[in-house]
Order: C-alpha cells, then sequence, then structure tokens
C-alpha cells in the first residue's frame, strides 16, 4: 500500500465522519462536503492501487530483460568457447 492509498483511505472516513455529522445536524453543507471528500479519497485509493501495479508490471518487465540478456550472454559465451576448443583441436 503507498502513500496516496493511505491518505484515500483517510479521506474516505473522514468524509464518512462529516456525512454522519452532517445527518445528525441537520446540515446538508456538510453532508455534501462528506460525499465530495470520500469519493476524492476513493479516487487517491484506486490512483494509489494503479501506481503500485504499474510499479509492479515494470519491476516484472525489467527482470525478464534482465534475464532473456543474461541467457543471451550465456549463449553467446559458450559458443565462443566452442569456436575456441574447435581452433584448438589438430587438424587431420
Amino acid at each position: 500500500m503507498d502513500k496516496d492509498q493511505v491518505k484515500g483511505k483517510l479521506s474516505q472516513v473522514t468524509g464518512k465522519a462529516k456525512q454522519l455529522w452532517g445527518d445528525a445536524t441537520d446540515d446538508s453543507g456538510k453532508k455534501t462536503e462528506g460525499k465530495l471528500e470520500e469519493l476524492g479519497g476513493k479516487l487517491q485509493d484506486t490512483f494509489g492501487g494503479m501506481k503500485d501495479k504499474l510499479h509492479d508490471t515494470f519491476d516484472d518487465v525489467k527482470d525478464k530483460v534482465k534475464d532473456t540478456f543474461d541467457h543471451g550472454k550465456d549463449a553467446a559465451e559458450h559458443e565462443r568457447d566452442q569456436a575456441e576448443e574447435q581452433r584448438e583441436m589438430p587438424s587431420r
């Protein structure tokens, strides 16, 4: 969970509390403010979740590229070693 998700959840709770306060005091302005704050919190929470997923996807792609590069490097070194062995063999 990243900081946007935490802030978003906090805003949702705060917004809900304002709505309850607006209901209890019959203050429609406070109730509307609470609904907007809760909605903003949901959006921020969703944004934070999307960032987390994007970071995870980037890390996965980076790891796959590195593995592919390492595999190609190992294969090239193996081919080089085999070519050197062939050169070192006496001709008949």
